[in-house]
């Protein structure tokens, strides 16, 4: 009778041990799958990004349209989003646009060309640096992977140079201009191991059709 109480009185807690263990990995939830997911709360992430195929890259207005190039900072505040903000920057050109010069002579009170002697030619170059304050949706996070979407809103600010390149060669600073700015990024992918991924993103915006870099965690 006492052997039979005693094997009773060993499996309830044996019972209370499983469920206590239970209850602390519930309360605990650090599990390895969870260490591993790209997007995890609390996570600090710097992102290096290069833009591709901008706005400016399909506008006949500018020879060269520039590559930007962006540092990011962002914080996960959930499994799922990441606030952060956004700074680069990127450089554009006009094509070269030469002006041929005449010889005038005066004709009875009246100017009239005469002949072409030479020719100047002369473009404009631009500087671009932007500021964004940005927002990503990852409406999937895998171990490892993660899809989503997001924006980034800020501020530009563009100044120019006039460039002249023959006969009396100058440049001239013209004022900066400053204007809104935007990146709408219709579906990103990101590849995370422990501390660095790697990440591509389709949009529209400053940053270009596409844009990737690398990415470090901590």
């Amino acid at each position: 009778m006492m052997l039979g109480l005693q094997n009773v009185s060993g499996q309830i807690q044996q019972t209370q041990t499983v469920q206590t263990t239970q209850s602390q990995q519930t309360q605990n939830p650090s599990s390895s799958d969870g260490e591993m997911r790209c997007v995890k709360k609390g996570d600090f992430n710097i992102s290096l990004k290069l833009g591709y195929l901008t706005v400016y890259d399909l506008d006949n207005s500018f020879s060269n349209g520039g590559t930007p190039i962006s540092l990011e900072l962002g914080y996960a505040v959930s499994d799922h989003v990441i606030i952060g903000i956004e700074a680069g920057e990127f450089k554009l050109q006009t094509p070269t646009t030469n002006i041929p010069a005449v010889v005038i002579y005066p004709y009875y009170n009246t100017y009239y060309p005469d002949t072409i002697s030479a020719a100047y030619s002369y473009y404009y170059s631009y500087s671009v640096i932007y500021y964004m304050a940005d927002l990503q949706w990852h409406w999937l996070n895998e171990k490892s992977i993660s899809l989503y979407s997001g924006l980034a809103v800020g501020s530009s600010s563009v100044s120019s140079t006039l460039v002249i390149e023959s006969g009396n060669p100058t440049e001239t600073s013209q004022p900066s201009i400053n204007a809104l700015t935007y990146q709408l990024t219709a579906l990103g992918f990101r590849a995370m191991g422990k501390h660095v991924g790697v990440h591509l993103e389709l949009g529209y915006g400053i940053m270009g059709i596409t844009s990737g870099g690398f990415d470090l965690k901590f």
